[in-house]
């Protein structure tokens, strides 16, 4: 089925040959996507499914390069659609998440620094958009602001001992699957699933927790030591509820693709953060593998023992880095059942930047919101396919805690501003430590050149203090 991708992938590369104008035209020609700056929306009968996850690593899927697990559905939408192999999380923090629901850029690299009141979602209930909202009850505290103008269903399920088909995820797909066969009244609408994801610990049923341990005891892990007290945090493990939340995902296309024969959709799959999934620190290794895993020989327990300043995969979730594995996240898109979109896009991927506050300009435009009245910083997906415009240069992007980032496509630099106060603040006795890794080559940023190109870590430096200024202690009062 890879190949089939990279096959599909190729050719859709090929015509685009034709000029980028040919996607753009296919929008606005078509008599159902005619803008009109003047237009309601009441008449209008079409639809967006989103699917946003609190946290799921790229590395886990096959459509973004990982050939061991299973994962035929994100695959099968990754050649049926577009893949953004460079998408962002703007704030890993506190805030994960809050990109999607505002669509604005943070204000400063601070834990919250969002202005809710004036969301894109707010705006569309306002424009005549119905929002339904289907959250698990435990994800991210940021879908909270969705519920303020949407219908919102609040799903349980469970991981630990549950089946199948009772997993969060699976419930959230359940009851939209529902909605979206009943009949409705005309009228725009956005159907949004937000899961956590992969939850940690990471406890799949029984048959998808051992489903890849077999790929790990050919590595020589000795896999019979063990059990639900202690797999929790095993990539094995991680690896088969990726495969479990596939499945789902699998269950909800085919039953978007049903509802698509009678009104125009747009299907988004995102992510809000990843995890260093794959690797283990010494103590861990030690702790849940065992003794034997901690020997130098072992290739295996060398990798995942390769990890600086971290003590266990709960530090990693309160106090994330800002490498790729956690800062660059899964993005898919696909127009369903429309011939102009796969003729032209199926199968292809996008280099450009782009980040979690383009979701929101990507339903405006979508749904032909007039630009001049959007709330959101976020640039359109669909736009940034048609090449309309030229291609961002630079994203910013914090943890919250005093660590920022800026990005281009061919340098990542990091700022560290030094250890944060009780109130989150950075203080001034810290000289912050500029670093600067080439891109794409130094995945893992492990080689610092800034030494080596004074001149662009400054430009950088300066561009991301403009841009997402650090969050400065408050005057002590006299």
């Amino acid at each position: 089925p890879r190949l089939q991708v990279v096959c599909l992938s190729v050719l859709s590369l090929k015509q685009r040959t034709r000029g980028p104008q040919c996607f753009h035209a296919s929008i606005v020609c078509r008599p159902d996507f005619k803008r009109n700056p003047g237009a309601t929306f009441s008449g209008c009968r079409m639809q967006a499914i989103v699917v946003t996850f609190d946290q799921l690593a790229t590395t886990a899927l096959g459509c973004y390069g990982n050939e061991w697990i299973e994962t035929p559905h994100f695959d099968r939408l990754a050649s049926r659609g577009v893949v953004f192999d460079c998408h962002f999380a703007e704030h890993v923090g506190d805030a994960t998440g809050m990109g999607f629901v505002t669509g604005r850029i943070p204000r400063d690299s601070s834990s919250c620094p969002y202005d809710i009141g004036s969301a894109w979602s707010v705006a569309a209930g306002i424009a005549g958009i119905e929002l339904a909202l289907f959250k698990e009850v435990d994800s991210l505290p940021w879908s909270t602001v969705l519920q303020k103008t949407s219908e919102t269903r609040a799903v349980a399920g469970q991981d630990t001992e549950a089946k199948p088909d009772e997993i969060p995820f699976a419930r959230l797909v359940q009851a939209t699957r529902q909605l979206l066969v009943e009949p409705r009244a005309s009228g725009p609408r956005i159907l949004w699933l937000h899961s956590a994801g992969v939850p940690e610990p990471w406890f799949p049923p029984e048959g998808f927790a051992t489903l890849y341990f077999d790929e790990y005891e050919e590595r020589g892990c000795d896999m019979a030591a063990f059990n639900r007290d202690n797999w929790g945090r095993h990539p094995a493990v991680y690896a088969g509820y990726v495969s479990l939340l596939d499945h789902w995902l699998g269950e909800l296309i085919a039953a978007a693709e049903l509802a698509a024969h009678s009104e125009p959709t747009l299907l988004i799959c995102a992510a809000a953060r990843g995890v260093d999934w794959m690797k283990f620190d010494t103590e861990q290794s030690g702790t849940v593998v065992g003794d034997s895993m901690t020997s130098t020989s072992n290739p295996v327990v060398e990798e995942w023992a390769n990890v600086s300043e971290r003590s266990t995969l709960s530090t990693v979730w309160q106090s994330p880095s800002l490498s790729d594995a956690v800062v660059r996240t899964p993005l898919l898109l696909r127009r369903l059942n429309h011939t102009d979109f796969d003729s032209e896009f199926a199968g292809t991927r996008s280099n450009r930047l782009v980040g979690t506050v383009d979701l929101g300009a990507t339903l405006e435009d979508f749904f032909q919101r007039p630009a001049a009245a959007s709330l959101s910083d976020g640039r359109s997906l669909l736009q940034e396919l048609s090449e309309t415009h030229s291609a961002r240069k630079t994203l910013c992007f914090t943890d919250g805690r005093g660590t920022r980032g800026i990005r281009t496509s061919h340098w990542c630099c990091l700022v560290k501003e030094g250890p944060p106060t009780k109130e989150h603040e950075i203080s001034d006795e810290f000289e912050p430590r500029p670093q600067l890794f080439a891109k794409p080559e130094d995945i893992w940023q492990c080689n610092d050149v800034a030494g080596q190109r004074p001149e662009i870590t400054a430009t950088l430096v300066e561009h991301l203090n403009s841009a997402l200024p650090v969050l400065k202690p408050a005057a002590p009062v006299t």
